[in-house]
């Protein structure tokens, strides 16, 4: 009898949780774009297109290469300040464990195991000699 009530209790909850974590994602990333995104874009854009396009016009290869070089550094750039940006917002999550310790863990135990091996082996040719 009360079981329809409280699934759609919970599944209200589920909702407003995802439109909280929807508006919160929505707000940061566009003031992201509006502050960060838009100031780097518009320097770049004066800077490359207006400025250095007119001094190298003799060489539009030359511009061509400059422009695309920013451009590719500008993306990687935004790229990492979206995601240092969404770490210090608490959109995206950080391990707690690094790789780096994930990865020698499981090669400590092989490595014990390969040498209780390569023992067990010494000692059997041993026995046999």
């Amino acid at each position: 009898m009360f079981l329809p009530w409280i699934e759609t209790v919970s599944l209200m909850f589920v909702l407003i949780v995802m439109c909280r974590t929807l508006l919160k994602t929505a707000m940061v990333y566009g003031g992201f774009l509006g502050t960060s995104a838009n100031l780097r874009y518009q320097i770049i854009a004066g800077l490359i297109e207006h400025r250095i396009s007119d001094e190298l016009s003799s060489q539009p290869l030359l511009v061509n290469v400059i422009s695309f070089v920013v451009r590719t550094l500008n993306s990687y750039f935004g790229t990492q300040q979206w995601i240092d940006l969404a770490r210090s917002t608490g959109l995206q999550t950080q391990k707690s464990i690094l790789a780096s310790e994930e990865i020698t863990e499981p090669l400590e135990e092989s490595t014990t195991v390969e040498s209780k091996a390569t023992e067990e082996e010494s000692i059997d040719k041993l026995d046999n000699q």
